[in-house]
């Protein structure tokens, strides 16, 4: 047992002396990385010290076999302790952190420094707890078995000396100790109890039925017992036999039946009812797994307005769901979420949700996301654009052309002016200045230049009205102007 609340570790030199039994000294250097600190105590097979790890400066219990001790069978029961414990992750199992052997060649264990006390102290110091306190304390340590069990190990030796009320940060942890001889699943070392004379012995107020009559095939079903004998002695202060004789008391375990603990006045009917089922001495009739235990007990509990245990976890969220909060595993959780894209992804049109079934907000545009661009404008209406501007340029450009070609200071009549004073028959033809001329080009010359150059565009003139009467042959043609607006047509 590791009972570290009743030494003092406030120094790390300050020492209790170990007994002369004890082979170890205060102050040895185990496996070079643990030094001795002080004595815990001695037990049965071992001795326990506060310990610290030199590389780690932190302090850890280690746990010996005593010099007298270091029997094969005795070295196999250390081990499987150490191998059980070490398989299991629960806050209500004390861990193990290393294992090995000293210079003596005998095994030793490192634990978790506890500080607390024992069950067994209490009940010691209190004869009998509430029953709402004791189902409290109690259940932390039913879900630790459950797991035990779940990894293939059965502790089978559940009494108030192997559990332990540990201070964890302000709250209490009770914590199971000593798999000494837990039974492991796939383990080929023996598990007996060994003591000096040789002799199976164990903590026969505690046995199930099937171990006090030898049964080879224990299973998970004698921790359920053992486990309602120690809340049994929790609420009335006794366990269900007594008898000073060994061979008497398996006896009355295997064919007496147990005195309700209404009859010492602790719990109730309901209570009784969920613990006398744990107490059945045929293992088929019992609760077949520490889960139906637990939900049970938790329910006697939060019928009274109880929704936590000891160590402040949700009865509700531990017992009652059916996914327990906190439970679910790596692997499962993995299986049951995709993997996130490593690059943002559009979704296409069929994987866009609808707004009425499943809303969502805007999306959020990542840093390296490219945002398509805008459509580019119709190229056939931007053509229609330019050809407009072009024309109505071509239009201006014209109507200039027109003016410089009508200039006072040409000879010869403007087509205006003819129009209006020539005989019908001049009217149907243009007036053109011959191309001798040169007023013409003097006229028509500064017009070009202060004008803007364009480029050249093609226009169709007006057609003159047809005349009654063509021109008589023998009259002269009309020259076109040079540079004026029949030239700049093309014509």
């Amino acid at each position: 047992m590791v009972r570290a609340g009743l030494a003092s570790v406030d120094s790390l030199e300050e020492a209790v002396a170990p007994e002369p039994r004890s082979r170890y000294v205060v102050g040895e250097i185990v496996a070079d990385k643990y030094k001795l600190i002080s004595l815990l105590g001695e037990g049965g097979m071992g001795a326990v010290w506060v310990a610290k790890n030199l590389a780690l400066d932190a302090q850890v219990a280690l746990k010996l076999i005593r010099g007298d001790m270091a029997s094969k069978p005795n070295e196999d029961r250390f081990l499987t302790e150490a191998r059980a414990a070490a398989r299991l992750k629960h806050p209500a199992i004390c861990r193990v952190f290393d294992f090995g052997r000293t210079r003596h060649d005998e095994p030793f264990m490192v634990m978790e420094l506890l500080q607390g006390e024992t069950l067994g102290e209490v009940l010691d110091r209190e004869s009998r707890l509430p029953a709402i306190q004791a189902v409290q304390i109690l259940l932390p340590i039913v879900d630790a078995l459950g797991t035990a069990h779940a990894k293939g190990v059965i502790h089978r030796d559940l009494k108030p000396d192997n559990i332990f009320l540990a201070d964890a940060d302000g709250r209490l942890q009770p914590k199971i100790l000593d798999f000494g001889i837990a039974k492991l699943a796939t383990s080929a070392v023996t598990s007996h109890r060994i003591t000096q004379a040789g002799t199976v012995v164990g903590s026969p107020d505690y046995m199930a039925p099937e171990q006090a009559r030898g049964v080879e095939d224990i299973d998970h079903r004698a921790d359920v017992w053992e486990l309602c004998v120690l809340l049994y002695e929790c609420v009335t202060g006794r366990v269900p036999f007594e008898d000073a004789n060994y061979n008497a008391l398996l006896r009355h375990i295997i064919e007496d039946e147990i005195r309700p603990i209404l009859e010492f006045g602790a719990g109730d009917d309901e209570l009784w009812a969920a613990m006398r089922k744990g107490l059945e001495k045929d293992r088929e009739k019992r609760y077949q797994s520490m889960r139906e235990l637990g939900e049970a007990l938790a329910a006697w509990l939060m019928a009274r307005g109880v929704m936590e245990d000891v160590s402040g976890h949700s009865l509700r969220a531990t017992w009652v769901d059916p996914v327990p909060v906190g439970r679910l595993s790596l692997a499962s959780f993995r299986a049951s979420t995709p993997p996130p894209p490593m690059l943002p992804v559009k979704a296409t049109p069929a994987e866009q949700p609808k707004p009425a079934e499943q809303p969502k907000p805007a999306p959020v545009l990542m840093a390296d996301e490219v945002v398509a661009p805008l459509p580019a404008p119709n190229p056939k209406k931007k053509l229609m654009v330019v050809a407009a501007i072009a024309f109505a340029a071509l239009v201006v450009v014209g109507f200039l052309l027109i003016r410089a070609g009508s200039s006072p200071e040409a000879s010869g009549p403007s087509p205006s002016e003819g129009a209006r004073g020539a005989s019908p028959a001049a009217a149907a033809a243009p007036a053109v200045v011959p191309p001798s001329a040169p007023g013409a080009e003097a006229a028509t010359a500064p017009e070009a230049s202060g004008s803007r150059p364009k480029k050249k565009v093609t226009a169709l003139p007006a057609k003159p009205e047809a005349s009654a009467k063509s021109p008589s042959p023998g009259a002269p043609t009309p020259a076109k102007p040079k540079g004026g607006y029949a030239e700049d047509l093309g014509f």
